[in-house]
């Protein structure tokens, strides 16, 4: 009588076996296609590879993109958050949308230690200029934001799928160089995009709060926007006559280039202090003049 497989029960297969580094056989025979697979098992296990870096390399050496620059915050420093709509496409459809969003965030900046200063929520991307308690603190925030909303929204409008872009974008903002600069330029998006003709027309921004005396609960006000006057309506109106100068093309290029590359908005002693508390460089920014683009599509 035929001997069974030594080890093994009746019913039960023989287990795969492997020869040298030639691959899988079973029962003896070699099965086809598997002499490959095999070498690279063996490269891994003998190198140690992870799955993740093992992926890195195979996709890399396929000429995709290298992995993406690492964001950064830091507690007591203000931070310019942008969270754009998958593909570009719109995440806003009605007033009540707007209000929940809101109300997402309101929650949020409770729970986790953030201090909102301004915000303009436009039809496919919003602006947020926030101060975290917590190196965490924003990243968990836009996570509470992105679970709430995507799933009213997916809900309301009977969708599925991705409303936001994977990942948004930030930059670190050297506050006595850029932070009321950062104001303008967000509460200004819905003039550059074409949308109203002044700041004031736009319901969904802070710029009622700071020009105009429609206290926000959502705003915590920030030190240098109170230093502009003691006095509430002096400071609305100081605040007001800002808007009357168009900000700077030089300025405009470089909140727009420091936010693409996550880089820290401000000079070189500023980039230097964030390395130094980071224990990490940062990276460099792109040289060169601005470039025209349009500026509905940058906003």
């Amino acid at each position: 009588p035929r001997r069974r497989a030594q080890g093994h029960g009746r019913g039960q297969a023989a287990q795969p076996r492997q020869i040298g580094n030639r691959g899988v056989v079973r029962g003896g025979k070699r099965r086809k296609g598997v002499e490959e697979r095999g070498r690279s098992d063996l490269y891994l296990s003998s190198h140690s590879l992870s799955f993740s870096t093992y992926f890195s390399f195979l996709v890399v050496g396929k000429g995709a993109a290298m992995p993406r620059k690492t964001r950064m915050y830091l507690p007591g420093i203000p931070a310019h958050v942008v969270q754009r709509g998958h593909n570009r496409n719109a995440c806003f459809f009605s007033d009540d949308d707007h209000l929940f969003y809101l109300e997402c965030l309101g929650q949020g900046l409770r729970r986790y230690g953030v201090q909102l200063h301004a915000y303009v929520l436009m039809t496919n991307h919003v602006h947020l200029l926030m101060t975290p308690e917590e190196d965490s603190s924003i990243s968990r925030l836009m996570q509470h934001i992105g679970r709430l909303y995507v799933l009213y929204v997916n809900k309301r409008y009977r969708r599925s799928g991705a409303l936001f872009e994977g990942r948004h974008k930030a930059s670190l903002v050297a506050a006595d160089d850029y932070l009321l600069t950062c104001y303008r330029y967000l509460e200004m998006n819905p003039v550059a995009a074409g949308m109203v003709q002044s700041p004031e027309q736009y319901r969904w921004s802070s710029y009622h709060h700071h020009a105009c005396g429609k206290i926000s609960s959502l705003i915590r006000d920030h030190e240098l926007y109170l230093a502009l006057d003691r006095e509430p309506a002096a400071r609305q109106y100081a605040y007001r006559e800002l808007f009357k100068h168009q900000l700077p093309e030089t300025k405009v290029h470089d909140i727009r280039e420091c936010l693409a590359y996550n880089y820290p908005l401000g000079n070189e002693r500023f980039r230097e202090e964030i390395e130094t508390a980071l224990g990490r460089r940062v990276g460099e920014r792109k040289r060169g003049r601005p470039v025209a683009r349009d500026s509905a599509a940058q906003n």
